[in-house]
């Protein structure tokens, strides 16, 4: 509740007008999509001032073609069972201090993220595992129902005892020769840009920035300075996220990350010039669900499920819109199976 006063005048009377409307109009049948769920907590005019807008510069959709699972981040097992919201569970005490300032206790291993698949890789070959880059496709070979081997490089085969794929699943269907029909993975660039301090230069007091409007290119910008605050330089960065949706599809990589840098300027995030950029595309890497999106995904874990050796999971891998945690958690447990299933 503490979080309403956050919000202007108007939006809070909006926002207590629909509270009393609910309250005494009953629930009725609800409107699943993100559109009518919003909607009904915040009011038309709020959703259309701070969501709609985003939803379509993120998806390329209007909000009421989109599940509202996907905007809580439903979690889901291995086994693609739906369970609930991601939740982060921070205490009373945290819990009043987020809602006063807006602020969320999100923790970053020293390094960033990147560290965590970095010290497992190296668990991982420690114990004698292999690691092959830039294979190139991956064909899956099948042998009576039961997945015997992938081949990479064109010609190198590889036998399986099981096979976890996190790539995407389009291409795992199409691999296997599924009838089914193509799920919606959007493509994702994140541009990275460097730059020198201008004197008296102070970043975004907040991790993570939205951006609805049109005028910009990009729909969330973060300073890794916000996650490394004691790490004092003369030189700093900005990370720009872009999804490949309506007129970015027309688009080139190298004017993608043109008209990011331009924007960035254009709207103070970026001082200048940046001294130097990078940006990648990440294909298929953004699940998206459309109101039926429940039938979709127990269809094709059906379909896979056939495979008693296969496991698919992650975002790609099984059409799931999550945070970090919701894919670390699938991958434990099938981790856990199959451990289990060789002790027996």
């Amino acid at each position: 509740p503490l979080e309403l006063l956050q919000y202007p005048l108007n939006y809070q009377m909006e926002i207590l007008k629909q509270l009393i409307k609910r309250r005494f109009s009953g629930n009725g049948i609800p409107d699943l999509s993100i559109d009518g769920m919003i909607s009904r907590k915040t009011g038309k005019k709020i959703y259309q001032s701070l969501f709609a807008n985003l939803m379509r510069k993120k998806t390329g959709w209007e909000g009421r073609d989109i599940h509202y699972d996907w905007y809580l981040r439903i979690e889901r097992d291995y086994k693609w069972n739906i369970l609930g919201p991601d939740i982060v569970h921070c205490g009373v005490v945290k819990g009043i201090f987020r809602s006063v300032t807006g602020r969320f206790p999100y923790h970053y291993p020293e390094g960033g993220f990147g560290r965590i698949p970095e010290k497992l890789l190296e668990d991982y070959e420690n114990a004698g595992g292999e690691t092959h880059y830039n294979v190139g496709g991956i064909r899956v070979l099948v042998d009576q129902g039961y997945i015997s081997g992938i081949v990479i490089d064109s010609e190198q085969e590889i036998q399986v005892d099981n096979l976890v794929w996190t790539g995407s699943l389009n291409s795992l269907l199409e691999e296997l020769k599924l009838p089914l029909s193509p799920l919606p993975l959007k493509d994702l660039y994140t541009v990275y840009l460097t730059f020198d301090k201008p004197s008296g230069w102070s970043s975004d007091p907040y991790i993570y920035v939205y951006h609805p409007d049109n005028d910009v290119l990009f729909t969330r910008s973060y300073y890794p300075s916000n996650i490394y605050p004691d790490r004092d330089s003369d030189q700093t960065g900005i990370c720009l996220e872009i999804h490949k949706v309506g007129t970015v599809e027309e688009m080139s990589t190298d004017e993608v990350l043109e008209q990011s840098i331009n924007d960035a300027v254009k709207i103070g995030l970026l001082p200048g010039r940046p001294r130097k950029s990078l940006i990648k595309r990440h294909t298929e890497s953004v699940p998206l669900y459309p109101m039926d999106y429940e039938d979709k995904i127990k269809k094709t874990y059906l379909s896979l499920s056939r495979f008693n050796n296969l496991y698919s999971i992650g975002k790609p891998g099984s059409l799931f819109y999550c945070l970090a945690r919701g894919s670390v958690k699938q991958g434990i447990q099938v981790a856990q199976n199959i451990l289990s299933s060789k002790e027996e």
